[in-house]
């Protein structure tokens, strides 16, 4: 007898930021960033205040532009790939009630 099997396949979907620079006013917040995010792991962003953590995160979910380098989605630029990637990718900016938290979630 043959059964069925119903099989939840996740997404492997890969995030990369190379390069990337972030100023903020006359403050420069990142010079050379890279990072991928791995598949299936945890990430944490913490730093004092004022450092740029949520202005990284928005940068990361393309709500801002970074002064140069690039962020890719898939292995493609976000910038010509924003529609998958606002399909997958979520940022929940908590400041309206708790200061200084934010959420990146990507599926």
């Amino acid at each position: 007898m043959n059964s069925i099997k119903n099989e939840v396949q996740f997404s492997k979907n890969s995030l990369t930021l190379e390069n990337v620079e972030l100023s903020k006013g006359y403050k420069k917040l990142f010079s050379n960033f890279n990072l991928k995010f791995k598949y299936g792991k945890i990430y944490l962003v913490v730093g004092s205040n004022g450092i740029g953590k949520t202005t990284l995160l928005k940068c990361i979910c393309g709500l801002t532009i970074p002064d140069s380098g690039d962020i890719f989605w898939n292995n493609n630029p976000i910038k010509s790939n924003l529609k998958d990637f606002a399909n997958d990718v979520y940022f929940l900016d908590k400041s309206l009630y708790e200061p200084h938290d934010a959420l990146l979630c990507i599926s």
